[in-house]
C-alpha cells in the first residue's frame, strides 16, 4: 500500500482529479477504485508510466529512495498552484512568463 499512498499523495499534490490522472496516464477509470480497495495492484505494472507522469523516479514510488527528484521549491510551487482557482492559475502562468522574459533582458 505504500506505493499506492505515494501515488495518491502525488495526485493530491498536483491538484488533479483521480479521473484526470487516469485519463492522462491512459488507464481504465475503474482501476483507482480497485487499487484503493486492494482488489488490484496493477499500479506496479504501470509504475514507469506513473513515475514519468509525476516526474519522479520509480525508486521513489517503490520506496527505494525518499527523494522524489523534485526540488523543494518546485514542490512548494506545485502545492500552492494546486490551491488556486482556474483564473488565478492562468494569472500565475502569465506572471511567471513575464518573469522569464524579464530575466532574459538582464542577461
Amino acid at each position: 500500500m505504500e506505493v499506492l499512498n505515494k501515488i495518491l499523495s502525488l495526485i493530491q499534490m498536483k491538484g488533479i482529479k483521480d479521473k484526470d490522472f487516469l485519463d492522462d496516464v491512459g488507464l481504465n477509470l475503474t482501476l483507482l477504485s480497485d487499487w484503493k480497495a486492494g482488489r488490484n495492484k496493477s499500479y506496479l505494472k504501470h509504475i514507469n508510466k506513473i513515475a514519468a507522469y509525476f516526474d519522479v523516479s520509480t525508486d521513489y514510488l517503490l520506496g527505494n529512495t525518499s527523494t522524489k527528484a523534485l526540488p523543494e521549491d518546485l514542490e512548494q510551487l506545485i502545492s500552492l498552484y494546486s490551491e488556486l482557482s482556474k483564473e488565478d492559475k492562468e494569472q500565475a502562468i502569465r506572471y511567471i512568463r513575464l518573469l522569464k522574459l524579464d530575466g532574459k533582458d538582464k542577461q
